[in-house]
């Protein structure tokens, strides 16, 4: 399964992607998604140069910093290595 966004030769894709423009279809406003470096993409809406960060997860710097709307997509996030299944199959046994 591709990620959530990613960059596909230029074009911004994923799921995250198809909801935002399938939201500004619904109101009438054309959505442009750009996959950037996330510290660019922050200093990009600091000055007004974009309009929304996609999948940001809200904390207690951010809401100080955004204006959080509804999740339109609840993620998971898991890390996995070979090292922690091997250490959590020997703890098992």
């Amino acid at each position: 399964m591709p990620p959530i966004i990613y960059d596909e030769n230029g074009t911004a894709k994923g799921v995250t992607v198809d909801i935002a423009k399938a939201l500004g279809k619904k109101i009438g406003y054309q959505v442009e998604v750009v996959a950037m470096d996330w510290s660019d993409a922050q200093r990009k809406v600091a000055n007004g140069e974009a309009d929304a960060l996609l999948q940001i997860n809200p904390n207690a710097e951010r809401d100080k910093i955004y204006d959080f709307s509804d999740e339109l997509l609840e993620s998971d996030f898991c890390y996995s290595s070979k090292w922690a299944i091997s250490r959590a199959v020997n703890l098992s046994i």
